[in-house]
C-alpha cells in the first residue's frame, strides 16, 4: 500500500508539473535566472524584438498575459501592445519577435512547463524549441528560440505583475459614415470603365484625344 501511495503521489506531482492554470485577466512578469525581465521596450511595431531588461513592475512593456490557446499551450500576449510572442516563423535558432496576436498560430503557442516552484520552461509548439538567450543574461540581450537543453538560459520565473490590464475594445458599429466599413460611397455615379473602346487602330488614331491626350486627362 505504501508503494502504491508513493506511485500515486509521484504521478500526481508529474501531472501538476505540466498542467498550469494562469489567469488570463492577470498580468505576469517573466524573469530570467538572474532576475532580468522579458521586455518589448514599448515598441508598437510588429517584428520588433523582445529583450532582457532590468525588472520594473511598473512598466507595462514587461507585463504579459498568458492566454490559453490549444490544449496544453498558451499565447504570451503583451499588455502594452496586444501583440503575441512569436518565434519569427522559422525552424532555426533565431530571435523571437512580437506579432499580431493569433490564438491559432502555432508560432505563438507555447508550452509552459513547471520545473520547480515558480520556475518554468517555455517551448514553442511549432518547432519544439525553447525560449532562451544565447549568452550570459545581460541587459538588452535579445530573446531567441533555441534547441532545448537543461541550462538556466532556458529557465524562467513567472510571477504576478501589478500592471493593470486595459482591454482593447474593437468597435463593431458606428454612427459615423467614415467609420463604417460597409459604406464605400455616397452619391457616387455608377461604376464605368475609364478605357475608350475602338473598333480598330485607325479609329483610335482619328480620335482627337489620341494626338493631344493631356488635354483630355
Amino acid at each position: 500500500m505504501k508503494k502504491l501511495a508513493v506511485i500515486v503521489c509521484c504521478i500526481a506531482a508529474s501531472v501538476g508539473m505540466k498542467a498550469q492554470d494562469f489567469n488570463p485577466n492577470q498580468a505576469y512578469i517573466i524573469l530570467s535566472a538572474n532576475g532580468l525581465a522579458l521586455d518589448n521596450q514599448g515598441s508598437m511595431s510588429a517584428e520588433s524584438g523582445i529583450f532582457l531588461s532590468h525588472y520594473d513592475d511598473s512598466k507595462a512593456s514587461q507585463a504579459w498575459q498568458l492566454m490559453k490557446a490549444e490544449e496544453g499551450y498558451y499565447n504570451i500576449v503583451s499588455v502594452a501592445t496586444g501583440m503575441g510572442v512569436d518565434n519569427g516563423g522559422g525552424s532555426n535558432e533565431q530571435p523571437i519577435i512580437q506579432w499580431s496576436y493569433d490564438r491559432y498560430n502555432a508560432n505563438q503557442q507555447w508550452a509552459i512547463e513547471r520545473i520547480d516552484g515558480d520556475t518554468y520552461t517555455i517551448t514553442c509548439h511549432a518547432t519544439g524549441m525553447r525560449l532562451g538567450y544565447r549568452d550570459a543574461a545581460q541587459f538588452g540581450e535579445p530573446l531567441y528560440q533555441l534547441k532545448a537543453n537543461s541550462t538556466q538560459r532556458q529557465q524562467w520565473t513567472i510571477r504576478k505583475s501589478s500592471a493593470k490590464i486595459k482591454p482593447i475594445i474593437t468597435k463593431t458599429s458606428s454612427d459615423k459614415d467614415w467609420e463604417n466599413q460597409n459604406i464605400i460611397g455616397i452619391n457616387k455615379e455608377p461604376y464605368r470603365s475609364t478605357f475608350m473602346p475602338y473598333a480598330n487602330v485607325a479609329e483610335m488614331r482619328a480620335e482627337e484625344a489620341f494626338s493631344r491626350p493631356l488635354l483630355f486627362c
